[in-house]
């Protein structure tokens, strides 16, 4: 009778964990579509309850679901996703965040904040070709302070030389149709194209390096992710 009743307990346990693998392979995929789609509301939702399926949410659930409040312009929702990533003891991953973070910092006007973050990204990742570029462009432009003129105005920033970094696993941009199609813009616009930002983004980082209203916005780029994000690429 007691050995009956462990065999039914043990099927009962095993069908639900079927089951509950299920879910959760549904829930990727449905968070995945929803991402590709631009639903990024519902692919944050999804990849919320993922990672609270567990104590310690996978690295990848992290990133992605960081990158949905990104994409949202929740900067203050995906900030903690980042920062938690810093600690997970993968200097790819770590970097991976701690460039991200400069970003964040860079869209609130925190031009030292975000260089200590991206060199910090090129000490545990020299390879990252995203870090090095923020990193060079924050301090060759704006250092803390407008770049002036002879005349007393404001200089244009200019874009840091390099090749553009690999992004596979990001989402293209479509150009933005209303900008100048000048060569320099150009330039900025094919460095932004691959980048996990809004199109909208991009033409707000141009329009205020264009205008020259800003010391300490920037543009960024993301950094790889063919290996964090193994089965979870977007």
């Amino acid at each position: 009778m007691i050995q009956l009743f462990l065999s039914v307990l043990v099927w009962v346990w095993s069908h639900r964990s079927f089951d509950d693998i299920s879910r959760n392979n549904l829930a990727r995929k449905d968070a995945e579509a929803a991402y590709q789609a631009g639903n990024y509301e519902r692919a944050a939702e999804r990849y919320t309850y993922l990672t609270r399926l567990g104590p310690l949410p996978e690295p990848a659930l992290l990133l992605n679901l960081g990158h949905c409040h990104f994409r949202l312009n929740q900067y203050s929702r995906a900030r903690p996703h980042y920062e938690k990533l810093r600690q997970v003891g993968n200097p790819d991953l770590s970097a991976m965040a701690a460039v991200q973070l400069g970003v964040i910092a860079c869209q609130e006007k925190d031009s030292a904040t975000a260089l200590t973050l991206f060199q910090q990204a090129m000490l545990q990742n020299p390879d990252s070709e995203p870090a090095r570029y923020n990193f060079e462009l924050i301090k060759k432009l704006f250092s803390g302070q407008p770049l002036a003129t002879q005349s007393g105005r404001k200089a244009k920033p200019k874009t840091a030389s390099g090749r553009q970094p690999s992004a596979a696993d990001q989402l293209k941009l479509t150009q933005a149709q209303t900008l100048t199609r000048s060569a320099q813009q150009n330039d900025k616009l094919n460095r932004f194209r691959n980048l996990a930002m809004t199109e909208a983004q991009a033409r707000q980082i141009l329009e205020a390096m264009q205008g020259n209203d800003l010391p300490y916005s920037l543009a960024r780029h993301r950094g790889k992710t063919d290996e964090s994000e193994s089965g979870n690429k977007w």
